[in-house]
């Protein structure tokens, strides 16, 4: 059974003091779920407080500004949350790399 549908192979994981299992490949999609929900939070914020200010001003945010630096934001996020996926897939093939060398002693 998959571990990442598996809660009690989850909450085994979460609370592995060893750290020898991650949870974090099993979880970034909902990083990523959160992270936009964030993101669209924080710019209806930016929105609102513009168009608080001035009407001009809040419709430069919500037309021009906003989007863009939501567009940066998401973009970031996802840089990020791959390359915590990289590391994990580069730290599994070491792992197999390092199984192959023991075994083919």
């Amino acid at each position: 059974m998959d571990p990442a549908k598996d809660p009690r192979g989850f909450f085994e994981a979460l609370f592995d003091l060893s750290f020898s299992r991650f949870i974090t490949t099993q979880i970034i999609r909902l990083l990523f779920i959160l992270g936009l929900v964030v993101i669209a939070v924080s710019y209806v914020s930016a929105v609102v407080a513009a168009f608080a200010a001035h009407l001009s001003t809040g419709l430069l945010v919500m037309f021009i500004l906003g989007p863009v630096m939501a567009f940066v934001q998401i973009v970031f996020l996802r840089v990020a949350l791959e390359l915590v996926i990289v590391a994990f897939r580069t730290m599994e093939a070491a792992r197999e790399v390092a199984r192959n060398t023991r075994e083919g002693d």
